[in-house]
């Protein structure tokens, strides 16, 4: 049965409003996000039912193998080299793992998760529109370039991805009634448009490939997908190509990977390629269970002691997720990590909304090859409320309505 109570007397009312206002909140204001994760938590912790329906979804795949994670940068703590400071920052920006199973606890049901689909898609088609709108018209009305409203140009183009995919969904699901759909077509238009022409990140380029793609794929049937996925992809390298500052931005991300050796000044690819080498070097070292949480910084000052030049710099991110974790916690730890990944893929969620939530799963995989996306404060907090909102198992399932209560459970 759909939870349809709406009362401003509610906790379970004000946590869901809550958790869509974070949402809202991370993609123009980061101080207005922190507030209200700590009234998210404040509201919580003085509920019982609210701590109850979170206990109630303990047995999901992707609450377990999240508390799991949790454990394994726990043990990594007690080996770690990092300085205390370094912990408590790295600790800290991993506690946006709470998120996801709120969100999970209080988007079960399928009238809530379609109000949180409307309040995003809205939210990030006014971002859009916004964004657009002010390039056209050649004003800035943020600290960044003309068009970039959204934190940076790396994080709106993924942000501006998934409206685009939220389109195509919205498209699809309003089939038969063509106003509706006409209009989402058009916001993924859009939205297709500002990433090429307007938005400057090599990772909105990423993300807006892997997420149409992953679309396809999990969304038609047959061999027909096949051919779909093709032109797709034709359409949108030959767009990118024709648009002159996606290719310049291509351009020069290779030009920079050609010649970062000789380079004598830091530049963003360059950075990538040297703190990937020294990198390497560091897993091979410990490669079992790493130098512990927090740890990259202090590891990677050790390994260029006595280096000059740009290259001599610490670099506090390796821009990649997945070699960070095995700097990190080892190839112990990224097989957890894995494991977390993989859970959302078993989670007993209805078809309609597990192909938006595995499509922007898979794309952020993808973006993290190049940056640690799982841990950013925007783009992870992104990720752990919309893989709550679209993987959460049904109250049915999780057993609110009819199963016993925590009490009985101890």
């Amino acid at each position: 049965m759909q939870d349809e109570t709406f009362s401003l007397h509610d906790r379970l009312t004000w946590a869901r409003i809550l958790i869509l206002m974070e949402f809202v909140a991370i993609l123009v204001s980061t101080s207005a996000a922190v507030i209200i994760e700590i009234l998210l938590y404040l509201i919580i912790l003085t509920s019982r039912d609210l701590l109850q329906r979170l206990y109630a979804i303990r047995h999901q795949p992707m609450i377990r193998l999240t508390l799991v994670w949790i454990l394994v940068l726990a043990a990594s703590c007690l080996y770690t080299i990092a300085p205390r400071e370094d912990l408590i920052d790295i600790l800290s920006s991993w506690r946006k793992l709470l998120l996801l199973p709120m969100a999970a606890a209080y988007f079960g049901d399928i009238f809530w998760k379609q109000r949180a689909v409307h309040t995003i898609f809205i939210t990030l088609c006014v971002l859009l529109l916004v964004s657009s709108g002010t390039w056209a018209l050649d004003l800035n009305v943020s600290k960044y370039q003309d068009g970039i409203i959204v934190a940076n140009h790396a994080a709106q183009g993924m942000v501006f991805a998934v409206c685009l995919l939220l389109g195509l969904w919205q498209a699809r699901e309003y089939r038969h009634v063509p106003i509706k759909m006409g209009i989402c077509l058009a916001m993924a238009v859009v939205a297709f448009l500002n990433i090429v022409f307007i938005t400057p990140g090599r990772s909105g380029y990423l993300a807006m490939m892997a997420i149409v793609s992953g679309y396809i794929l999990f969304s038609v049937s047959g061999l027909k997908k096949y051919l779909v996925f093709l032109l797709l992809i034709m359409v949108m390298a030959s767009t990118l190509a024709f648009s002159p500052m996606a290719r310049e931005r291509i351009e020069m991300g290779l030009a920079e990977i050609e010649s970062y050796r000789d380079s004598p000044q830091l530049t963003s690819m360059g950075v990538r390629m040297v703190a990937w080498e020294t990198t390497l070097r560091l897993i091979a070292e410990k490669p079992i269970l790493g130098y512990g949480s927090a740890a990259y910084v202090e590891a990677y000052r050790r390994a260029i002691a006595g280096r000059s030049g740009w290259q001599g710099e610490v670099i506090e991110d390796p821009h990649n997720q997945f070699l960070r974790i095995l700097v990190e916690h080892g190839a112990v730890g990224l097989f957890f990590f894995l494991l977390f990944i993989g859970s959302f893929f078993f989670q007993p969620v209805p078809g309609r909304f597990r192909v938006p939530g595995l499509c922007v799963l898979l794309t952020w995989c993808a973006t993290s090859l190049f940056s640690s996306h799982f841990t950013t404060f925007l783009e992870g907090r992104f990720l752990m409320l919309w893989l709550g909102i679209f993987l959460s198992a049904s109250p049915e399932v999780v057993g609110l309505n009819h199963g016993p209560s925590m009490a009985q459970n101890g």
